[in-house]
């Protein structure tokens, strides 16, 4: 294939200097330019892509000519444009905004220039800085666009992104279902659109104050739906699939979804499953994903590892904190066998089985493929670190565990979006009527004292402060502990936890204090010797995922409001005990313009999640 320099050169050497149409090469201000461009070639041995460009608009006026030189100007190709081809990657991802078609080339102004002048509301192109390319949204105006620039859009990436989207389906829609994100070819109505874009979408906390919503610039509300692509997050198909029924609409699933093939060898040696977790199990792999609701001690890591040597695939665990990342990994060797690979805390080694923090591979993308994604502690889902690891994860069977669903700030959608919605919620009272948990008694501590602060970060600072209240959480925790109890007080603050360490130890009572400041080997350390040492511990650490079934007293010293928090804290406290199968929670009655609105929220919060489990005892220290 000729190239326009070749062209341009050959019939810049037939050039007589003549302006007449002699057929004699260039004419007029044709040749001056010409000329001047011969000169630009004989200094630098080649045109710029501009220069490219613009002369091929002028060999337009010359296709006689060219012909007869064996020059066919259809043919001709833009040397920049050939190397830019050459040099570009293109290629399709799903990331929290949808799926995207990404584009990585060697630095060309003019492209960039025309990248930046395609429309946002069809294409809303960026660059990503972590991908070092630039995005636009994975539909056809903007495969046509990059094509327009000079981009060879591979079949495959048009396939997988499902750009052919004006494509007339004869019959029921298709869903193409994506692992991440998803999309619904053949044109919907308008009315189904909206219905799926008003469903699909959700109120931030704090929107009403938003600049951008006084303004009127926004309604207030995040949509999850794209009705210009109708794309969707894969983890919410069963809300589209509600409202598809709703309007009647004919659709079919196309499972574009794909496992690498790859079984591993893998044993177990745990214990038998409970028949509770053997129902779960057998819900969860025939929904192929979903969010599993199972409190504290109920096995969530045993459901997870049973699915693991059922499905023998490559498998990703998402965890939040360095002691889930430890545990985990332990729990796999010994349980399944094998030795998993450990990303997080210093470590990055990926294996069949791996085991990752998210704040690690937010800013470290794991390498590997994967058929089967866990997340611990599946509230954490809304967090952006969570949607855009996961996102990248073309993992087919997702899940997420948790403890709750719950979530004060309304977000719960997003639970679903990565994952998948509810499909197994085991309550706190089935387990205590089973046996299989402790019977929960809760207690309320009273005091005297109020805490005015001039905002909330001032009152809580008074209450960390406050002698009264750490003294009646010393006096409560003494009582217990004399009485044997395996006491833990929860904190927020690194100096309100030393201080009831100090205070404890000055009563004769050992106390240790671990934080997230403490080494690695502190903290496992001081866990496991909790297990046999007669001493009170003292964290910010003990919320979610830390196996303590020794532990049977809980003081919520910490106060705050988070429903979430207070759940999983509590759930620390209710492993099966013996010989008396009861755990004790004591939470504190705090007075104060923010305080006792916190109390007031913690106690409702346990109102509504244990149920008639929920019967306080005040106790007046």
């Amino acid at each position: 294939m000729t190239t326009v320099t070749e062209a341009f050169l050959a019939l810049l050497k037939r050039c007589d200097g003549a302006v007449s149409n002699d057929e004699q090469g260039f004419n007029g201000r044709d040749a001056q330019f010409a000329h001047s461009l011969g000169r630009s070639y004989d200094q630098y041995g080649s045109l710029t892509a501009n220069q490219e460009r613009a002369m091929k608009k002028i060999l337009k006026t010359y296709k006689g000519q060219l012909s007869r030189m064996g020059f066919e100007y259809e043919e001709l190709t833009v040397e920049a444009d050939k190397a830019l081809r050459e040099s570009t990657k293109i290629w399709v991802a799903d990331t929290k905004y949808g799926s995207k078609i990404f584009v990585k080339f060697s630095y060309d102004k003019s492209i960039v220039e025309k990248l930046k002048e395609l429309p946002w509301d069809k294409t809303h192109r960026a660059w990503d800085p972590d991908e070092m390319a630039w995005s636009v949204d994975a539909n056809k105006f903007s495969a046509d666009s990059l094509e327009g620039m000079g981009f060879d859009i591979p079949e495959a990436v048009k396939n997988e992104c499902g750009v052919v989207c004006e494509e007339v389906v004869i019959g029921p829609k298709r869903i193409l279902l994506m692992p991440a994100y998803s999309r619904i070819s053949g044109n919907l109505s308008k009315n189904v659109n909206v219905a799926l874009k008003n469903h699909l979408s959700y109120q931030p906390p704090g929107y009403e104050f938003s600049p951008k919503y006084r303004s009127g610039e926004w309604d207030g509300v995040i949509y999850l739906y794209k009705t210009h692509e109708q794309s969707f997050p894969s983890g919410l198909l069963s809300m589209v699939e509600k409202i598809l029924n709703e309007n009647e609409v004919d659709y079919e699933i196309v499972d574009q979804r794909s496992l690498t093939g790859d079984k591993l060898e893998l044993e177990w040696n745990g214990p038998p499953l409970r028949e509770y977790q053997w129902e779960v199990v057998e819900k969860a792999m025939t929904a192929e994903g979903g969010f599993i609701v199972m409190p504290t001690g109920a096995g969530k890591t045993m459901v997870a590892l049973q699915m693991i040597y059922q499905y023998r695939y490559k498998t990703v665990i998402f965890v939040q904190r360095k002691e889930l990342l430890y545990q985990w990994a332990q729990l796999i060797e010994s349980i399944l066998g094998v030795i998993p690979g450990i990303v997080g805390d210093g470590l990055y080694e990926e294996r069949d089985i791996t085991v990752a923090m998210l704040q690690t591979v937010h800013s470290k993308p794991l390498s590997n493929e994967y058929d089967v994604m866990f997340c611990d502690e599946g509230h954490h889902i809304p967090a952006d670190t969570f949607q855009e690891s996961a996102a990248r994860i073309k993992a087919k069977h997702r899940y997420s565990l948790s403890a709750t669903m719950r979530r004060e700030d309304g977000k719960e959608i997003l639970l679903w979006s990565q994952t998948g919605t509810l499909i197994a919620n085991i309550t706190v009272a089935d387990l205590v009527e089973w046996g299989f948990l402790a019977k929960p008694n809760f207690v309320t501590l009273s005091y005297e004292d109020y805490f005015s602060g001039e905002d909330y970060q001032d009152e809580y600072r008074q209450l960390c402060k406050s002698e009264p209240r750490n003294r009646a959480i010393v006096d409560y925790v003494s009582k217990m502990h004399n009485e044997g109890h395996k006491c833990y007080v929860d904190v927020k603050r690194i100096k309100h936890g030393k201080r009831l360490a100090e205070m404890l130890n000055e009563r004769g009572v050992k106390a240790i204090f671990i934080s997230g400041n403490s080494s690695t080997d502190v903290r496992q350390q001081t866990l496991k010797t909790f297990e046999e040492d007669g001493f009170v511990l003292v964290s910010t650490l003990i919320k979610e995922g830390v196996d303590l079934p020794v532990m049977s007293l809980v003081v919520l010293a910490g106060a705050g409001k988070s429903g979430t928090v207070v759940i999983q804290t509590i759930g620390r406290t209710l492993r099966p005990k013996k010989p008396i199968n009861e755990a004790f929670i004591a939470d504190l009655a705090d007075s104060g313009k923010y305080s006792e609105d916190h109390y007031r929220q913690r106690q409702s919060t346990m109102r509504d999640y244990y149920g008639d489990l929920y019967t306080p005892t005040e106790v007046t220290v």
